[in-house]
């Protein structure tokens, strides 16, 4: 750091940025010799911003801290985090975030879905415009978005999903009408909505398809997740030329915000299945077992494969291989599901609710109820209705 000739620090807060960084540097490689300190975080990085050997400052800005920081100096300064949205003492360089929103908007109506679910973080910016783009683009072809906010665990390290969540995404699941498609903010939180789909709806998680962003290599094999990847690389070559550029003319455009273009769409297994991409048999059925049991009745095995056309083992058979759960098994779960949505959100007798969801006694609801929820249904309504379903954090 004591180097006459000076040097760049870069300060990067949370690992998905490295990509970016990795641009940065190949290309500052090849146009200056200016040496990059790559300070990390903490105090050592605030104490090399404000060095007098250096020369400028590429930070993802991610602290309140940095933010401040970078408005004391007099140097040029680069953001290329769009966390906390942009900097005004800082030329920010952000992938294009509302691209990346549309185009999982577009992957999904390609893919024939109709239920749709977006997923983010409250007040972080990169979050926000990427929902907002996926919900806008839906909007103009006729359909509705719902989406699910959570509260970061804290503002230093807002990806991190805590396990106290698991009854918000119980809920959600519970009023979720299925097949859907769900898009989330990152691959962290599409992971932990996986796992937990994985836990809370059992056989039914093969319903939901899943896509997250950044193509987090760590993340997306746990759960094969599809993903997008911003340009990162092509964010790094930016900041690179226009850092050279500052420093040549002495001029940079504190808080304005430039956005490159470019992100690809990465599928794996999370969003091949659909009930549709699998078997348009399986899709049909499904369809009309959620139908039925919105109009009051209560399909049989027997009725689905006369209205749709083919024998009862076709039936079975297709629907096991499409999904890895008996077609039987689906039926008690959706029957459940729906008894669970009608208990929190009418007052009628539980005796009514388990003959409108075919099941021929109370207490053969309240056995099933138990299986699937660890309670009776009495307990499940006291319980909801105390808790009054608040589905935000």
């Amino acid at each position: 750091m004591s180097d006459p000739a000076g040097y760049v620090q870069h300060f990067c807060s949370y690992v998905p940025m490295r990509v970016t960084f990795d641009g940065f540097s190949r290309r500052w490689a090849e146009i200056s010799d200016l040496p990059i300190f790559d300070a990390g975080r903490g105090e050592s990085a605030r104490r090399g911003a404000c060095s007098a050997d250096c020369r400028a400052w590429v930070s993802t800005l991610s602290g309140e801290n940095e933010r401040h920081l970078a408005g004391e100096l007099a140097i040029p300064v680069l953001n290329y985090s769009n966390r906390l949205g942009k900097s005004p003492a800082a030329m920010n360089i952000f992938a294009d975030d509302g691209e990346v929103g549309r185009l999982a908007a577009e992957i999904f109506i390609r893919k024939g879905h109709s239920n749709f679910v977006a997923v983010g973080y409250k007040g972080f910016a990169f979050s926000d415009e990427r929902i907002a783009a996926f919900s806008e683009d839906l909007q103009k072809v006729g359909k509705a978005t719902r989406i699910w906010q959570l509260n970061p665990f804290n503002r230093e390290n807002p990806m991190r999903l805590v396990s106290t969540k698991r009854e918000t995404f119980r809920s959600w699941f519970n009023d979720l009408e299925l097949p859907a498609a769900i898009f989330c903010a990152n691959d962290e939180l599409a992971a932990s909505l996986l796992t937990m789909a994985e836990d809370l709806l059992g056989n039914r998680a093969w319903l939901l398809s899943v896509a997250g962003v950044d193509n987090s290599p760590a993340l997306s094999g746990d759960h094969n997740l599809s993903s997008i990847r911003p340009n990162f690389d092509a964010v790094g070559k930016a900041l690179a030329d226009t850092l050279a550029e500052a420093l040549n003319s002495g001029q940079l455009d504190k808080g304005a915000v430039q956005r490159i273009p470019g992100a690809q769409w990465i599928e794996r297994e999370t969003t091949w299945g659909g009930p549709g991409s699998r078997n348009p048999l399986v899709a049909r059925c499904v369809h009309r077992v959620n139908h039925a049991l919105a109009k009051g009745d209560s399909p049989t095995v027997s009725t689905l494969a006369h209205e749709l056309g083919v024998s009862r083992r076709t039936l079975l058979s297709r629907f096991r291989d499409s999904t890895d759960c008996t077609l039987r098994d689906y039926l008690i779960e959706e029957r459940v599901r729906h008894a669970a949505k009608l208990l929190r959100e009418t007052d009628r007798s539980i005796a009514d609710i388990a003959l409108s969801t075919g099941f021929s006694k109370q207490s053969n609801l309240s056995h099933r109820f138990r299986e699937f929820h660890g309670m009776t249904p009495r307990e499940f309504r006291q319980k909801s209705q105390k808790r009054g379903d608040d589905a935000f954090l």
